[in-house]
């Protein structure tokens, strides 16, 4: 709060100012006094209670002392040595001598103890036994005086030797109240309070008239020679005083001095009050009139009147109100020449940015066309491919393709980000399926390296929210293809989090992190910049373009998070960003709609500590009960005490690769012990084992990490339920079967892609009709029926937008799918496309699986089967048949063979019959290179033919040939006869399934 009664006048500043001051002033003053007068009474008064605290401990001391010597002067009476033996005498005479003795000496009891502590006279009815005293015994044993504390009724029993021409008859036992002895040297002082205690047990209390805020000292009652007070009694002594009582006088004077300030303030106040409007009379006159000047000759304000310094100021303030109403006017004039130049400039820059845009979007579709035909070409040739090496090189040959479009890609956003022109589009979306996208994305590159990929997901976090999720998806995606490019072994680690929740605002925290290199704080200070690298030497080991981190900054502004970096070189890096997302309209659920019972006991085993807790976090947010193992020695020990305990694991997950026992080995010893579990097989490498091999080993199912919610849950729900599948993880397959048969028209200028597209088209059974422009497009459709359109954009003689505009014209077009397959990948090209009336957009170069999704997608329903085609009745039968007849097929896994080509069973079988075709005499091969001594040849051979027969899922040869492999590429010593062995099974295996297959392919 601004505090404008003051600040706006000097007079009343000046005033409060310095009536401010004086007021603090006088407040420093009585506190220092009232301070130093606090400290020094409290000091002082310390010191007198500490004093008087040693007087009274030494007065009770001597009291003590003085009763001590009291008792040894009673035992050397006659009457006392007498009464041990003289038990009529001493029911006489001991008792009137007892009695003077107790006057004026606090004493509690007397007792006269036999030798053997047994009491012969005692001046109470009932005294307390004291067979097991030490300090009695010693008194017996040794002829000296002992004493005891009694701490439950705080009495100091005294024992005296009763002795008799030095012998030891008995003991006098002399018992004193040491509270009444408090009493009577300690009397009562009203400002001063005693406590006598002993240990905590309070014998007397004295307390002071006012026991509020009290100074206490303390003293302990220690003999000041040797004696038999030696030891010490421990007892303490506190002595307490109030202290506001001795303050009292002090405050009295504090009073009296913030009085006398209050009245100086006052006075002060009144001074300035005058002296203020001394100043302030030609201070407000010249405000005035600075407030009315314009600069004009009229309006001025010297002069004031006052000579002096303020009317010095009023004249240079007229001067340069003068010059500033020249500059004024000469600005105006400049302003209005440079607004009509930045209104030209601006056009221009307009229209720079047209042609920038124009460039950009045409090298797109320039870059795009033969990317096209190179990924589709390498499609072609890799899914007719059998040799190993040629299906390696494709596949670089792809990989490199996609590299170079994901570079055309960032330059195209980065492109579009400087120009303004990227926008940010929230949809409801399933965080689930873009781990399950991201895994995808990234899980093949990590494998090649043996990375482990884990997903932890925080379970706060809903199922379904509402933000980009292509542009999430984007970063991450960018994040995550850092992480495996920079590390070298270890793990990446994706996280995402809630931090916190308001107004329906959910922000949340997503982590990239990894175990490689890392970074320097002079890489950090610079990594989200254009086109910097982590690495940009010339002899540099990682490519890039140094764009994705400065796009994905931008991207995350966009969104309104923030981004940042944790790393240290040598120790990995975290990368990290928080966006603000929102709960989507619709809350759905994902795949947990079977719940899974709260009882269920399951152990998750896994060596890698982020993993375990990955995993540890999905189980209980489903929620059911869990256990966690590093190790398969630790497994078994957790399963042999839940068997013992009468509540055995209902559930395993279990990793496979682990040091010392691994996966497998660890459930065979786990079904050993007894015990039924269903056991999940989680492996962040590639399925090796057949659905025969896992249910042998008594696995139910397997799964690839890395593992998300959804896919977990359904894996348990599905295998309890009775509904899971031995592998569960296998890539899922497309069913082509609805495109079988239907016809649609490509329409297409290019020749190159004309091949690629009817290549892919007419490969999943769809009959394509072909138009080499717009018109033609137009001619044939308003002739011909087609099931769906696929429509370039930038042809001759009509473009496709043009062309769909007019067949939506068209009655039987109205309905009509229309998809864009182009290479004009822009926003503003794809909202053309559906703004001419197109249902899609599918961007050159096409990846295959998109497409077919895509023409799924948009197929019409079919209403009736056309004739001859391949899914006519007498052709699904026949297909039906030989796939029966392949499954029965000892050694050859069908499920894993059609999952490598997607599924296509007529590819399937082709590459069947070219690999008995090629391999039929391989084991004659492999025989007559070991029988020259030719290990390359041999390992060449066996490598080969493992290769093909893993990929067509002929697992068992497969194995046999890796046998073979094996020691000749570890050039054992005796690598020739290990080679040996294997190859003698497979010159029996390999004949017969070559012989089973020629039969049913009828090569």
């Amino acid at each position: 709060m601004k505090l404008t009664f003051i600040t706006r006048s000097v007079r009343r500043r000046i005033t409060w100012v310095f009536g401010l001051f004086v007021a603090l002033s006088m407040v420093t003053v009585a506190s220092t006094v009232g301070f130093r007068l606090h400290s020094t009474i409290t000091t002082n008064l310390t010191h007198e209670l500490e004093g008087r605290a040693r007087q009274d401990a030494q007065l009770l001391l001597q009291r003590i002392e003085y009763l001590l010597e009291s008792a040894q002067i009673l035992v050397r009476n006659p009457f006392v040595i007498n009464g041990l033996n003289d038990s009529q005498g001493r029911e006489t005479y001991l008792p009137d001598l007892i009695k003077n003795f107790r006057e004026g000496r606090d004493v509690y009891a007397v007792a006269l103890l036999g030798y053997d502590g047994k009491a012969v006279y005692s001046s109470l009815e009932t005294l307390p036994t004291y067979d097991d005293s030490g300090a009695l015994r010693s008194t017996l044993a040794n002829g000296v005086v002992s004493y005891q504390i009694d701490r439950t009724l705080g009495h100091w029993v005294v024992f005296v030797p009763v002795t008799y021409y030095n012998t030891t008859q008995g003991v006098l036992v002399v018992v004193y109240d040491l509270g009444a002895v408090a009493r009577r040297v300690l009397p009562p002082d009203p400002l001063l309070g005693h406590r006598l205690s002993l240990d905590a047990k309070l014998l007397f209390e004295n307390e002071a008239s006012n026991a509020s805020d009290l100074l206490i000292a303390r003293q302990a009652l220690t003999a000041q020679h040797r004696g038999v007070l030696d030891g010490g009694l421990g007892l303490q002594l506190e002595v307490s005083a109030p202290r506001q009582y001795f303050l009292a006088p002090a405050f009295s004077a504090v009073a009296d001095v913030a009085f006398l300030g209050l009245l100086l303030t006052l006075v002060a106040i009144a001074i300035a009050y005058r002296i203020g409007f001394t100043i302030s009379r030609p201070i407000v006159l010249l405000r005035q009139r600075v407030a009315a000047a314009d600069g004009s000759p009229e309006r001025h304000c010297a002069p004031l009147g006052t000579h002096d310094e303020l009317e010095e100021l009023a004249e240079m303030f007229d001067q340069r109100t003068h010059e500033l109403r020249d500059i004024q006017i000469h600005l105006e004039d400049l302003v209005a020449r440079r607004t009509q130049e930045l209104e030209v400039a601006k056009e221009a820059a307009e229209e720079a940015s047209r042609f920038k845009s124009s460039f950009l979007a045409n090298m797109s579709h320039e870059i795009r066309t033969p990317m096209n035909a190179i990924v589709g070409l390498t499609h072609l040739i890799r899914r007719a491919a059998v040799d190993p090496r040629q299906i390696d090189q494709l596949d670089k040959v792809s990989q490199a393709a996609k590299h170079l479009l994901g570079i055309i890609n960032d330059i195209l956003d980065f492109s579009k980000i400087e120009a303004g022109k990227l926008t940010i589009e929230n949809v409801d979306f399933e965080l689930d399926r873009v781990f399950h996208s991201l895994n995808d994305l990234i899980g093949e590159r990590a494998a090649e390296k043996n990375l482990e990929i884990i997903n932890r997901i925080d379970p706060a976090i809903p199922e379904v929210l509402h933000g980009d999720q292509l542009r999430l998806g984007q970063v991450l995606v960018n994040f995550a293809s850092n992480a495996v490019k920079f590390t070298e072994a270890g793990s990446v680690v994706f996280r995402v989090r809630l931090l916190n929740e308001e107004a329906g605002t959910l922000l949340v925290r997503f982590e990239v992190s990894d175990t490689g290199i890392g970074l320097s704080e002079e890489q950090r200070s610079h990594l989200f910049e254009a086109f910097v690298q982590a690495d940009a030497s010339t002899t540099r080991k990682f490519g890039g373009t140094g764009l994705g981190l400065a796009i994905s900054k931008r991207l995350i502004d966009l969104m309104g998070g923030r981004v940042g970096v944790e790393s240290n070189v040598g120790q990995g890096s975290t990368f990290w960003f928080e966006l603000p997302l929102q709960r989507a309209a619709s809350a759905k659920t994902s795949g947990a709609s079977v719940k899974l019972d709260e009882n269920l006991k399951v152990l998750v085993v896994d060596d890698n500590a982020d993993a375990r807790l990955a995993l540890d976090d999905m189980l209980r947010a489903f929620p059911v009960r869990v256990a966690t193992a590093d190790s398969g020695e630790q497994a078994l020990r957790l399963t042999r005490e839940a068997l013992q305990a009468g509540r055995p694991f209902d559930l395993v997950l279990m990793d496979w690769a682990m040091p010392g026992m691994d996966g497998i080995e660890t459930c065979r010893h786990i079904l050993a012990l007894g015990t039924a579990p269903k056991i999940i097989l989680a492996t962040a490498y590639s399925s090796e084992w057949t659905c025969e091999q896992l249910n042998a080993m008594g696995i139910a199912t397997q799964l690839s990490k890395p593992l998300t919610p959804s896919t977990l849950h359904d894996a348990i729900a599905g295998i309890f339920s009775g509904n899971g599948s031995m592998r569960a993880d296998t890539s899922a397959v497309i069913d082509l079967s609805p495109l079988r048969g239907r016809y649609i028209l490509l329409v297409e200028d290019n020749p190159v892609n004309q091949e690629v597209a009817l290549a892919l088209l007419e490969e999943t059974g769809l009959r394509v009709d072909l138009a080499d422009d717009g018109l033609e497009a137009l001619r044939k459709a308003s002739n011909t029926a087609y099931d769906l359109i696929l429509m370039d954009v930038q042809m001759p003689k009509m473009d496709g937008l043009e062309a769909t505009r007019r067949l939506r014209q068209l009655p039987q077009c109205a309905s009509t799918p229309i998809l864009a397959m182009t290479a004009n990948a822009f926003d503003e090209d794809r909202r053309a496309c559906l703004d001419a009336g197109m249902n899609d957009h599918v961007a050159k170069p096409v990846d295959p699986d998109s497409l077919f999704m895509a023409l799924i997608h948009w197929m019409p329903r079919r209403t009736t089967v056309v004739e001859g085609s391949p899914s006519g009745t007498a052709g699904r039968d026949q297909e039906e048949e030989l796939l029966r007849q392949l499954g029965l097929v000892e050694g050859l896994d069908l499920d894993f063979g059609l999952a490598r080509v997607r599924g296509k069973f007529s590819t399937y079988t082709r590459l069947l019959t070219i690999f008995a075709a090629t391999h039929q005499d391989e084991a004659e091969r492999i025989t007559a290179a070991l029988d020259c001594a030719d290990m390359d040849e041999a390992q060449r051979a066996a490598h080969s033919l493992k290769g093909s027969a893993g990929s067509l899922g002929l697992l068992h040869i497969q194995k046999i040939a890796a046998a073979i492999e094996a020691p000749l590429k570890a050039r054992a010593d005796n690598a020739l006869a290990l080679a040996r062995l294997p190859l003698a099974e497979l010159a029996r295996e390999l004949p017969a399934l070559m012989s089973r297959l020629h039969q049913l392919l009828g090569s």
